[in-house]
């Protein structure tokens, strides 16, 4: 997980400051958005780090067909890198999956939160689409006869009615996956994942109670209400 007091000062004059009329405040919160982009970002990285990746030699005979039986793993940068530009497709998913004994490919997007704005989940499930439909057309060109399935993977949630609803409806129950769900495909540990991640929850929790305080006004309202619960 990603540590508050390792991102850059936030900004005193965003729409946190405007939501709270203080600048300090509102620097700190921003400072806190932007932990939680950085979390999402790590979270693939970390996934990455313990998913065993496609060799080129694999890529190469998945390409043509020829891929012994089993599970097989392409993160977002063997994507770009290798099979964007093969299939034609100007965007690329997060993973892409191959289960070879089933002849099928996932294609799937990974997610650290669990709600979006409507513009944001149509763009994002038309890109993807786009992307598997290209990639369906250059198996079936080489005479590959796999299955191309989407999935949204909210890593934090663990019921497939909730990732719909987060995607505002524009991808049903079948194209999502829950966190649990992706770690048993590749064959990850979902636990210690997050194990892992919440490793730098109390640091946070301090970092942030401590910058509260430090801000004198805030720390005489955080008084007042002690004051009054007691």
């Amino acid at each position: 997980m990603a540590r508050i007091s390792e991102r850059r000062a936030g900004r005193e004059d965003g729409g946190y400051t405007r939501v709270f009329g203080h600048k300090g405040l509102g620097a700190l919160m921003s400072q806190v958005q932007a932990t939680a982009i950085a979390a999402g970002n790590e979270l693939e990285a970390m996934l990455a780090e313990q998913i065993r990746l496609v060799t080129h030699e694999k890529l190469g005979k998945f390409l043509l067909g020829k891929l012994p039986s089993g599970v097989y793993v392409l993160n977002k940068r063997m994507i770009r890198n290798h099979l964007k530009a093969i299939i034609g497709s100007t965007k690329e998913p997060d993973f892409v999956v191959v289960e070879s004994h089933k002849h099928k490919v996932y294609a799937i997007e990974l997610k650290d939160g669990d709600q979006f704005d409507t513009k944001k989940a149509s763009g994002e499930v038309a890109t993807i689409k786009m992307f598997s439909q290209h990639l369906h057309r250059m198996l079936l060109e080489n005479g590959i006869d796999y299955t191309v399935e989407i999935r949204f993977c909210f890593f934090n949630q663990n019921n497939r009615a909730s990732i719909v609803s987060g995607m505002k409806g524009e991808i049903n129950q079948n194209q999502s996956m829950t966190g649990a769900e992706f770690c048993q495909l590749v064959n990850i540990d979902y636990t210690d994942v997050l194990k892992r991640r919440s490793r730098d929850a109390d640091e946070n929790l301090k970092y942030f109670c401590g910058r509260l305080c430090a801000m004198p006004d805030i720390q005489a309202i955080l008084t007042e209400n002690l004051k009054n619960s007691i």
